[in-house]
């Protein structure tokens, strides 16, 4: 596939561009409609309703309590480094930690992690 770029396309002059009109001077609500509210209540969380998600024995979403998750940062392949992250994290109160797999040497030691 070849795709060349036209720049004609692009826009050359801040007037050829569409801006979003000022809330300051009132243009924005006259365009738009008023903004409203941005939430429900400042002082109550609600939570949208979702459907359950199962990882392991952790189920989150839905009526669930919030689950604390992390990214691993080690390298997936280096399994002592990347098991003592995860304790790391498991120990400061994280529910679920996510690792990498990029290929077939990062699926074996995930598997080697699991144990």
């Amino acid at each position: 596939m070849n795709s060349h770029l036209n720049m004609a396309e692009f826009p050359t002059a801040a007037s050829d561009i569409l801006w979003t009109p000022s809330w300051k001077t009132g243009a924005r609500d006259e365009a738009n409609g008023p903004v409203g509210r941005y939430c429900e209540d400042l002082y109550k969380v609600s939570r949208r309703p979702t459907r359950t998600v199962t990882c392991g024995p952790i189920k989150f979403g839905s009526d669930h309590p919030i689950v604390r998750q992390t990214m691993a940062t080690t390298d997936t392949a280096n399994v002592d480094a990347s098991i003592e992250q995860i304790m790391r994290c498991a120990d400061k109160g994280f529910d679920l930690i996510r690792i990498t797999v990029q290929g077939k040497r990062e699926a074996n030691a995930a598997a080697n992690i699991r144990e």
